[in-house]
């Protein structure tokens, strides 16, 4: 070979390994980084802001997130404040991350049934598919706790430092310190609480609030929250239910999560208002439930309801007492139900803010205004519902009276047919006949105290959202 050959196919070797190059280079930053292991899900739900990142070290690529994204092994989904997700794994388990929130999908093999989670910060529900191959497993790991399930429903929250705590709705939780060297690890039962500090074995597991397993639903439920009255219903019972919002016109579909309810719109939606039949069976499981409104163009607002079991007559001790303790469970239920306003209203508030940020790229104007004028409207509505929090104290008082009254009627007759006050039938029937009519006032109490707060809160939405029209129009001049 000549030396002008040889130098022209140096010449196209390359050329042609130049031409090959670019396809093996580094994704830029809008392209997806090359996806690792297998797919482990899918974004189903999202309320912006939220990003995904994925690969290693310097070859770390983060894209904004969309709903319909695939998930991959050892991918980290972010959201952002005001953000929200919803994240629907291949074996069908739900996990829904509040506002920043970080988790890495460490693993998740629908097959054998095997799931390694990490909450690096911030708060999350689970509501896993139950394991039934053997060598299954469902494991969640936070910054100072491990948490293993089978199948089940619970909620971790770690967005404090140095702590993190546990709200299990269903199904078995076995928590423990993420520290093999730290001792100990207990059983979170439906309806408890437990919370694991750095270098502690967790917390012998209390009973949960109603408070704080709505707020934690709130707090991670991927639409936009509405509140709905009345608040809590009975098991056995039927109740149109009013949903106040946004933008609600669009509605064309209702469910409720969980088994023994059935829901249905009744009447046409209006843009701030939806009504919904739902029907409660007898023996539908006690406690919050996530009522969902869905639109056509997959948009979604929620609302969060109680579930209560009807008081039962007894036979011995204080007769009164689950007559009694049914009030007291619909005040803490009504009360939990009213952090849904406070929580609509800053949703609006956050995703405004980022709008506002977004659009004033290079600090062009001073936020600060804008930022205390949407502040403002947080702080009416908190004070709103403290006032109302404690109209409704003062109804359940009252609603005690009238029973107590109606009881000791009730009880001087059951003495003249049986001086030893055994309870019989008439007795029994007596007690549930007043508790009916007295229940039935005080719901009324409530429903007129939950309307009242819903018309302020959607003001306050109407002035966050003229806030954001008056900063944008002053964004852009600028």
């Amino acid at each position: 070979m000549t030396k002008q050959r040889m130098l022209l196919w140096i010449v196209i070797t390359v050329l042609l390994a130049g031409m090959v190059l670019p396809a093996h280079a580094a994704p830029g930053p809008k392209e997806p980084a090359p996806k690792v292991g297998q797919k482990a899900g899918a974004i189903t739900a999202l309320l912006p802001i939220a990003t995904i990142s994925r690969g290693t070290g310097k070859a770390v690529v983060t894209n904004e997130a969309k709903k319909g994204d695939e998930l991959w092994w050892n991918d980290l989904v972010k959201t952002q404040k005001g953000g929200r997700a919803r994240i629907t794994l291949t074996d069908q388990s739900i996990l829904s991350l509040g506002a920043q929130s970080d988790l890495r999908i460490v693993k998740h093999d629908d097959r054998s049934q095997q799931t390694a989670l990490q909450l690096v910060g911030g708060r999350m529900r689970a509501e896993v598919a139950k394991i039934t191959r053997q060598g299954g497993s469902f494991e969640l790991r936070t910054p100072t706790a491990v948490a293993g399930v089978i199948g089940t429903d619970f909620g971790s929250d770690a967005s404090s430092v140095g702590i993190t705590v546990f709200l299990c709705i269903a199904g078995i939780v076995q928590v423990a310190n993420n520290d093999p060297n730290v001792p100990g690890s207990v059983q979170c039962a439906p309806g408890l609480t437990t919370s694991v500090s750095a270098g502690k074995p967790p917390t012998i597991p209390s009973n949960a609030t109603p408070q704080q397993i709505q707020q934690l639903i709130q707090d991670t439920e991927p639409a936009i929250i509405s509140a709905i009255s009345p608040s809590s219903v009975s098991a056995g019972t039927t109740v149109d239910a009013a949903i106040g919002g946004s933008k609600l016109v669009a509605v064309n579909a209702v469910s409720v999560d969980g088994t023994g309810i059935t829901a249905t719109l009744s009447g046409a939606p209006t843009d701030t208002s939806v009504t919904v039949h739902m029907v409660i069976a007898a023996n539908a499981t006690p406690g919050p439930r996530t009522v969902t409104l869905r639109k056509p163009s997959g948009a979604a607002s929620a609302a969060v309801f109680t579930v209560m079991q009807p008081p039962t007559a007894v036979q011995t001790g204080d007769l009164k007492k689950p007559y009694h303790d049914s009030f007291d469970q619909e005040r803490q239920s009504t009360k939990a139900g009213m952090t849904a306003l406070i929580a609509s209203v800053q949703q609006a508030v956050d995703q405004t803010l980022q709008q506002l940020q977004t659009a004033n790229q290079g600090n062009v104007v001073d936020l600060g205004p804008a930022t205390a004028s949407l502040n403002q409207q947080i702080a009416a509505i908190q004070n709103l519902i403290n006032q109302a929090g404690g109209q409704v104290d003062q109804a359940v008082s009252s609603a005690l009276a009238t029973f107590d009254t109606q009881y000791m009627v009730a009880y001087n007759a059951l003495l003249q047919r049986n001086p030893a006050g055994a309870p019989d039938d008439t007795f029994n029937q007596a007690l549930q006949a007043a508790y009916n009519q007295v229940n039935a006032s005080l719901g009324q109490a409530f429903a007129d105290i939950n309307n009242s707060l819903g018309s302020n809160a959607q003001s306050a939405t109407t002035t966050v959202n003229q806030v954001q029209q008056t900063w944008m129009t002053t964004i852009t001049a600028a």
